[in-house]
C-alpha cells in the first residue's frame, strides 16, 4: 500500500483528532527526510497539515451547504403540499375555496380559515376569542407558514410572518376582478367600493377543473423576504417584505405575477407591482403547489406568458410548466 492509498484509507473515521493529525504529519515527513531524525511536530509540518485540512474544508464545505439547502427546500415544498391538502379539504367542507379574506380591512385570511385543516384547530378557535387571547396567539408561529429558507428580518419576529400568498392571478390586485384560483374578495367588496350586496362569485375545485384545470393554474406560492431596498425605501420599517398570515391586505397574504417576477430588489417604495408579485429565497427559482395540490418550482426566466397563463384559471390559453 502506497503513502496516498494510506491517506486515503477510511481509518481516519474512527482515528481520534491527534491519531489523525499524526497520520497527516507522517505523510508530510515523508517530504522532508530530515524530519524523520526529530521527534514531535515542526513548523513545516504544522502548516503542511493545516494546509491539508483547510484544502478538504474548501471542498466539502461548499458540498454541505448545497445539501442543507436542497434540504430546505424539500421542506418548503412539503409546507406547500400540506397547504394545498388543506385547500382541498376547506373546499370538501364548503364546497368553495377559501377568499382571500373573511372580514373587514385587516380581518381573517384564507390562510386562517384553514388552519382547522393543518392540524391548528386550537390556534384557530383561541384567535376567534378576540382581545388579549387572540393577540397572544398570533404571536405563535405556524411552522407550515414560513419556508426554512426564507429568513425573517429583526423587527418582523412579532407579528405573524409567513413566506407564502394566496395567488389572486396575473392582474394588478387593487380594483380589478382578479382572475386567479382564489377569489379576491378582499379587493372587491373593499378597496372598490362596492355595494355590499353584490355577490361575490366564489371559485371551487370544479370551477377551476372545467376552466382552464387544475394542474395548469397556481393556487399558493412564495412571497420572501427578498427585496433588499424595501426597508430603506420605507425607513427601515419592513426591512425586504411585509409577507404575513393574518392580513389580508394587499402584499400581506395575496400575490400576483403582475410584476417583476422573484425580484431582488424593488425600482422605488412605491414599487408595489413588484411587491405584490411571487419571489422565493432559493436559488434559481420559486416553489408553488397547483390546484390540483401538485408542487412545483418555477424557475427565474420563465417567460412572462406562460407565467400569466398559470396564474389565470379561466383564459383558455394551454399552457405547459417549464
Amino acid at each position: 500500500m502506497t503513502e496516498d492509498d494510506d491517506f486515503c484509507c477510511p481509518d481516519f473515521m474512527v482515528l481520534g483528532h491527534w491519531a489523525f493529525i499524526e497520520k497527516l504529519a507522517m505523510i508530510a515527513r515523508s517530504f522532508f527526510p530530515c524530519a524523520l531524525l526529530r521527534r514531535g511536530f515542526t513548523l513545516v509540518e504544522l502548516l503542511v497539515v493545516i494546509a491539508i485540512i483547510g484544502i478538504l474544508v474548501g471542498i466539502l464545505l461548499p458540498a454541505v451547504q448545497q445539501a442543507r439547502e436542497a434540504a430546505r427546500n424539500m421542506q418548503c415544498k412539503n409546507h406547500l403540499k400540506q397547504m394545498g391538502l388543506a385547500v382541498h379539504l376547506y373546499c370538501d367542507t364548503n364546497q368553495y375555496f377559501p377568499p382571500t379574506a373573511l372580514g373587514g380591512l385587516f380581518g381573517d385570511t384564507g390562510f386562517f380559515s384553514i388552519l382547522p385543516f393543518l392540524e391548528q384547530k386550537a390556534m384557530y378557535d383561541r384567535i376567534l376569542q378576540g382581545g388579549t387571547v387572540r393577540s397572544e396567539t398570533l404571536l405563535i408561529p405556524v411552522e407550515t407558514y414560513v419556508c426554512p429558507s426564507d429568513t425573517i428580518p429583526p423587527g418582523c419576529e412579532q407579528i405573524p410572518a409567513s413566506s407564502y400568498a394566496l395567488s389572486t392571478g396575473s392582474e394588478y390586485y387593487r380594483k380589478n376582478d382578479n382572475n386567479g384560483a382564489i377569489v379576491d374578495y378582499f379587493n372587491r367588496m373593499i378597496m372598490a367600493d362596492r355595494d355590499a350586496s353584490i355577490v361575490v362569485a366564489k371559485t371551487s375545485i370544479d370551477i377551476v377543473q372545467a376552466q382552464d384545470g387544475l394542474s395548469n393554474t397556481l393556487m399558493i406560492g412564495e412571497l420572501g423576504h427578498q427585496l433588499k431596498n424595501l426597508g430603506t425605501e420605507l425607513g427601515g420599517s419592513t426591512l425586504g417584505a411585509m409577507t404575513q398570515w393574518y392580513v389580508n391586505y394587499p402584499w400581506y397574504s395575496t400575490a400576483s405575477t403582475a410584476g417583476i417576477f422573484n425580484a431582488r430588489m424593488a425600482s422605488s417604495g412605491s414599487d408595489f407591482y413588484t411587491w405584490e408579485t411571487f419571489r422565493g429565497p432559493h436559488p434559481g427559482g420559486v416553489n408553488f403547489v397547483l390546484c390540483d395540490g401538485s408542487v412545483t418550482a418555477l424557475i427565474t426566466q420563465i417567460d412572462d406568458a406562460t407565467l400569466d397563463n398559470l396564474a389565470n384559471r379561466h383564459d383558455g390559453n394551454p399552457v405547459q410548466i417549464p
